[in-house]
């Protein structure tokens, strides 16, 4: 049955994304953002909540630094869907978002204010009213009323009950810029440099909002800040560095300057109202300053420095304060002293901005720091898009830069300032070979833009890098052509390829993208086209990656897809949906496609990676036409979610228009919580529950699914809830050994020992809070025995770890079916006693552990399909000294196919195992064709041997941090077995649940 879920799983992914819209897009996830952070708030509960120009609303724990809660909406190419404001209600009911929420050619309102559920990230409501941008947007402290402003000026007052607007007011169209607000009162800045203090007056909706008081601070643009309860107030004239403290009644108490030629980017007061944190640029650098408010006076007091622009700053409470911005869009919280600042906590994804990138071949050049600017910042790695490898750069190969002189033409930039505004604006001046300024290109930031970076391409364009992610293609006389939309963020490099074919640009949305040449518009073009990006490559901090291209097909390396996923748009007026890669991995994992699409590759080695596609899909029981097949499958309507401690509950609508629901899937971290088939339900086409499922600390991947009386499946809801917990988890562990076997002619020398040596090496280790063991050695090793281990397993919580280790024979029958070989086995026909694969899972089926793992020392043990390999005479190979083959001594042994070998590794490193099973890790100490050794030398099976000498002595401490991970330990022992067996035996994992990694020693 759970092959058909596979199959049925696929139809529907390929149903989704055969409609051919733009509501759907595959997306990064690098657990933290990947765009500037605009926005940034604290909630009821002291949580921090961040809007950012990536288009993703996060909720950050700050005892964890882990996202806990995330917000979507309609996004779209360009800007549409990017955030400039987000707030939750002091009563925590709603969290508000806004931004660019209108297409990016403004052919349609920006202004729409989504209001979501704070709970269960449903939306509420989409708040109409502005045309432009809103800017910023503040809650009421009742919680009743919503202030928001646009680029315009324009102002509104919502009730939050109704969800419909009070008062509304415009200020002749002098830009708003941002508000902060009180109990009483709110008060809004403009880009004119007017600052107004507004009553919140009981108004009808016709009625006009009438300020009482207002300054000008110097005819220049504002920040404002406001202590929480509401008795001071904070103006900060932003380019000249002047700092003005205010009473409640708006009478200046005091003013003072930060240093000479200091721009003010932000600022915030503690709620005390006794300490002043400012966020200044200079020259480049940047800080925060902190003042504490001494006798009535502001005296400045030890900061800290920043490596890039601040963006938003906010007090935790008085000696706590958040920071948000700098080069990896970070959250970071400072611990405030009297005489110094010390960082408490960073909080980021994993991935970094690029400062330049070129395209050579099959080797991409990119470098993270910014030694120099507009896009030439030196190389410092190389990804090479064939052996999937990251390396430094190397002096035998060359990549492009920005190209600002071609054929005796010139580009060079110009700043100017404005006579009646602070704000500069940006001149790329272009000009001819002989020395004459032909045109020029202008860029103001308040259309929301500037360049970093800008580039001849071919004879004919010019190509400019922005802020806000568009890169710009012009002709030479500078008219505007053609837009290429895919980055979400500031485009700090571009260049050309070696072979002229593709545009490179690199940004701050942590992305390297590639563009075809040969579609910019013609020179002549009036009217400007958006052009798409051949692909896009995303590399982890950790050397994880993926590259995918417009249709959503991606490579990435195997862990890398976890960072890979789908958001789904269900209009304006409805949250958007999040999928994770593996629901859509068995169509869109296409590395054979991103190859042909860079036109990077042999024409054998894209052959070799479709094999590797088609053999994949061959396992899985699936044929590629099937994936475009259409199927009518059941829906998930609503999932919500609360959570009680270590417990959460669910309710859970669903239905099914055609067919009757069967069953209910729910998987915490990839492990099914009812077991391989679910749970059974009532007969009927609506299904309306309530699940409780108990949390295990750190993050937790909540899923949930409903199948059909004809098998198919719906996809899966998914949800990421943290849980924090200091509480050990316990430890079961089972050792299972057979060397001493009824028919003596099959004995070992060490897998009993082996068996013996795991459960001592567990037992008493401190990572645990408890160890409960359990050994099964020779005769006492048989099939009921094994089984009845399953009322051992099943007495371990949610919390705690299970570890089976078995060592002895592996055995396959005629049909290549593996079996591990009890005391009593039949060698001849091992399927009457031995224990089979299958069985060997039914012990982790549906038991309460989340964290489960299966070790298997044996032969055979890594997974095996009957048409991959063929019989062969066996020969006598000892292995060389004493070492010992734990195979069966049959007359025929089996090899891989010929021609297989390669494909089958490409499966291995390229796909994930998208069929769960039970969840349970399963590590085998070889491959399917291949021999378990034991030698007197080690005194234990190789695989054993490598696997207590990687924990023992900790060699399998990668990070060097005195714990072992299992991700840690499957690394060494895979590369230390396969180093001292000279290759004859490799580790395997047959199954490898990568949403959980957790410490074992």
């Amino acid at each position: 049955m759970r092959a058909c879920f596979v199959v049925v799983l696929a139809l529907i992914v390929s149903a989704l994304f055969a409609q051919g819209n733009n509501d759907h897009y595959l997306t990064i996830h690098p657990n933290g953002h990947k765009g500037l952070i605009h926005d940034m708030g604290i909630d009821h509960e002291g949580n921090i909540v961040t809007g950012s120009f990536d288009k993703n609303t996060f909720v950050w724990s700050p005892q964890t630094g882990r996202i806990i809660k995330e917000f979507r909406g309609k996004i779209g190419p360009g800007s549409e869907g990017m955030v400039y404001a987000v707030d939750v209600a002091p009563n925590g009911q709603y969290i508000a978002v806004a931004g660019w929420m209108g297409k990016n050619d403004e052919t349609e309102a920006l202004g729409d204010i989504r209001i979501y559920n704070y709970s269960t990230g449903k939306m509420k409501a989409c708040l109409h009213y502005h045309q432009d941008a809103v800017y910023d947007l503040k809650f009421a402290p009742d919680s009743r009323h919503l202030i928001s402003g646009d680029a315009s000026g324009y102002l509104c007052r919502w009730d939050t009950y109704t969800m419909t607007p009070v008062t509304l007011y415009q200020r002749e169209n002098k830009g708003f810029h941002n508000l902060v607000v009180a109990a009483d009162f709110f008060i809004t800045s403009h880009d004119d440099g007017m600052v107004y203090k507004w009553k919140y007056e009981k108004e009808k909706a016709d009625k006009k909002f009438k300020f009482f008081n207002k300054i000008n601070a110097l005819n220049i643009k504002s920040e404002v800040a406001i202590s929480a309860d509401g008795t001071s107030i904070a103006v900060a004239g932003k380019e000249i560095g002047m700092v003005l403290l205010l009473n409640q009644k708006f009478s200046l108490q005091q003013h003072f300057f930060t240093p000479e030629n200091t721009t003010i980017t932000g600022l915030a007061l503690a709620p005390s109202s006794e300490r002043l944190a400012v966020s200044i640029e200079d020259n480049g650098h940047h800080s925060v300053n902190i003042y504490e408010l001494k006798k009535g006076k502001w005296e400045g007091r030890p900061g800290f420095k920043s490596d890039d622009l601040i963006t938003g700053l906010e007090f935790l409470d008085e000696n706590t304060l958040v920071s948000t911005g700098g080069r990896a869009n970070e959250i970071n919280i400072w611990q405030v002293g009297e005489d110094q600042v010390k960082n408490k906590k960073r909080m980021k994804g994993v991935g970094a901005n690029y400062y330049s990138a070129g395209l050579n071949g099959n080797e991409v050049a990119f470098s993270n720091q910014p030694t120099k600017a507009y896009g030439n910042a030196d190389y410092e790695k190389i990804f090479n898009l064939f052996d999937r490898k990251i390396s430094e750069k190397r002096k035998d190969v060359t990549f492009n830069y920005p190209q600002r002189n071609k054929d005796g033409w010139r580009l060079y930039e110009y700043n100017f300032l404005r006579k009646d505004s602070y704000d500069p604006s940006q001149i790329l001046l272009i000009e001819n070979s002989n020395g004459v300024i032909k045109d020029s290109i202008v860029f103001h930031p308040w259309d929301g833009n500037q360049f970093y970076s800008y580039t001849f391409v071919l004879d004919d364009y010019i190509v400019v890098g922005g802020a806000y992610g568009i890169l710009q293609a012009y002709n030479r006389s500078g008219r505007h052509i053609g837009n290429f939309v895919g980055h979400e963020g500031g485009i700090r490099s571009v260049s050309t390829s070696e072979n002229g074919k593709f545009i490179v640009s690199s940004g701050v949305d942590m992305t390297i993208r590639f563009w075809p040449v040969d579609q910019i518009p013609s020179p002549d073009t009036q009217t400007p086209t958006n052009i798409a990006p051949t692909a896009s490559l995303f590399i982890a901090d950790n050397k994880e990656w993926v590259l995918w291209n417009k249709e959503g097909y991606f490579t990435s390396s195997k862990k890398g897809a976890r960072y890979v996923g789908y958001h789904v748009n269900q209009g304006k007026e409805k949250e958007s949906k999040f999928y994770p890669f593996d629901q859509f991995d068995i169509k869109y994992n296409r590395p054979d496609i991103l190859l042909k699409d860079l036109d990077l590759a042999d024409p054998g080695i894209i052959e070799l990676y479709e094999k590797a596609y088609q053999r994949r899909l061959k396992r899985m029981g699936l044929k590629e036409e099937d994936l475009s097949s259409e199927i009518h499958t059941p829906e998930i309507t609503a999932v919500n979610y609360s959570k009680n401690t270590d417990r959460l509950r669910l309710k859970i609508q669903a239905k099914d228009e055609k067919y009757h629901l069967s069953r209910l899937n729910i998987f915490l971290n990839d492990v099914p919580v009812f077991g391989r088939q679910g749970r059974a339900v009532e007969s009927g086409k609506t299904l309306n529950t309530e699940e409780e499922i108990q949390l295990i600390p750190g993050k937790n991947k909540v899923e949930v699914s409903v199948l059909n009386s004809k098998g198919a499946e719906s996809l899966r809801e998914t949800k990421f809830i943290d849980y924090t917990s200091t509480e050990k988890s316990n430890l079961y562990v089972v050792g299972i050994g057979v060397s001493d076997y009824q028919d003596a002619n099959y004995n070992l020398n060490y897998a009993a020992k082996d068996a013996v040596d795991v459960v001592q090496l567990f037992t008493g280790k401190d990572v645990f809070g408890k160890v409960h063991s359990k050994q099964m050695l020779n005769e006492e090793v048989n099939r009921k025995g094994i089984q009845e281990l399953k009322k051992f397993f099943e007495l371990a919580g949610a919390n705690d770890v299970v570890l089976l280790f078995i060592a002895g024979h592996g055995v396959l029958d005629a049909d290549y079916n593996y079996f591990f070989g009890t005391h009593d086995m039949d060698f001849s026909q091992p399927e009457k006693r031995g224990m089979s694969y299958g069985e060997l899972e039914v012990l982790f089926d549906g038991i309460p552990a989340i964290r489960k793992l299966l070790i298997m020392d044996t032969c055979h043990s890594g997974e095996l399909y009957e048409d991959e390999v063929e019989e062969i005479v066996a020969g006598e190979d000892s292995g060389g000294q004493d070492i010992v083959f734990r195979t069966s001594k049959t007359t025929t042994t089996i090899s891989e196919k010929k021609g297989l070998k390669k494909t089958n590794e490409a499966v291995k490193e390229m796909f994930n195992d998208l069929n769960r099973g039970t969840g349970t890790t399963v590590i085998s100490s070889a491959g399917g064709v291949e021999y378990a050794m034991e030698s007197d030398k080690w005194k234990n099976g190789l695989f054993t041997y490598c696997l207590i000498r990687g924990l023992k002595e900790l060699k399998a401490d990668e990070n060097q941090d005195g714990k072992v991970y299992l991700s840690e330990l499957q690394a060494y022992i895979h590369k230390e077995v396969y180093l001292l067996s000279q290759g004859k035996q490799a580790p395997t994992s047959r199954f490898e649940n990568l949403s959980l990694d957790y410490q074992v020693w």
